[in-house]
This record gives structure tokens, sequence and C-alpha cells, in this order.
């Protein structure tokens, strides 16, 4: 995704002056973002909708939380995702709390093909889910913000999905 500075340079490249260029950007880059968080929510309700719908979250043990096979387990993630759900949303984050500081972990919402992911299917840590016709209301809308948030916070840089809406 753009810069706000990159779509300013690419204005005045274009010929707009300074002050046009600047306010065009910032337009450009409140619309740009309203229009993936609108995306977003609308992939996530199509889920919801499904009555299906299972939250994830795929950690790792400490023997895996090396910065450099980040990439490797983040290819492995989405394959499961890919291997056992029809739909998925997912991203990934950094842990905040004391115990586990920048503890890599991944987000998804899904909706299995036949059966839930299990645990024998992650081998690299936990995997933690919830079912979204929990009578726990709370935790279901808690999770449904906690995704849709990470996704769009900067520690969430990667977001993977399905092809499939």
């Amino acid at each position: 995704m753009k810069t706000l500075h990159d779509r300013i340079i690419d204005l005045r490249n274009k010929g707009y002056p300074k002050d046009k260029a600047i306010d065009f950007a910032y337009a450009n880059a409140q619309n740009s973002e309203y229009d993936r968080r609108n995306r977003m929510d609308k992939r996530i309700q199509n889920m919801l909708v499904t009555g299906n719908a299972i939250f994830y979250t795929f950690t790792i043990s400490e023997e895996y939380n090396k910065e450099e096979i980040h990439d490797h387990i983040e290819k492995d993630c989405i394959k499961c995702c890919r291997k056992y759900l029809r739909l998925f949303l997912g991203n990934r984050d950094y842990g905040v709390d004391e115990r586990y500081t920048q503890r890599i972990h991944w987000h998804v919402l899904g909706v299995p093909k036949d059966k839930p992911i299990s645990n024998d299917s992650w081998k690299y840590g936990n995997l933690d889910w919830v079912r979204s016709y929990n009578e726990k209301h709370k935790k279901i809308r808690n999770y449904i913000i906690k995704l849709s948030r990470h996704g769009t916070k900067d520690s969430a840089n990667r977001i993977f999905r399905s092809k499939e809406k």
C-alpha cells in the first residue's frame, strides 16, 4: 500500500501544485483505508452468516520463535488454511503481553470445508479456536473486533485470505 509521502510525490510528478497534491493524497489515503476496512467487514460478515465460522489463533512454541523462519511458518499456516478452510481471512500479528513480547502469531476467521482444523495439523505450537455460534456472545464479539482491529493495525502488516469471497 502506498504511503502518504509516495502519493504526494506521484501527484507532484503529474503536475499538481504542492498544496493540492497534499490534499488529494490525504483524501485518497483515507478513501483507500475506508474501502479496505469495508472489504474486510464484508468478508467477515459473509463468513459469520454461514453459521459455521471458527476463530483460530495459531501460536508458535519457543523453539520456533526465530525471526528467520517466521515467513516459512506463515506459509505453512496459509497452506493449512487452504487445506481445511473454504473461506478464511487471517493476519500476522505480534504479541504485546509482557510474557510473550513480540511473539508472532496468526489470527484467522474461517469456514471449514468438512471439519475444523485440529491441533495435530499445526506442528509449530498451539492452536486455539472458538466457534462463532458459541453461547458466549461477548467472547465472539471480542474475537471479531480483535481480527478486524488486528488486520488494520500497524504491527499486523500481513493479511491473507481465501480466493473465494
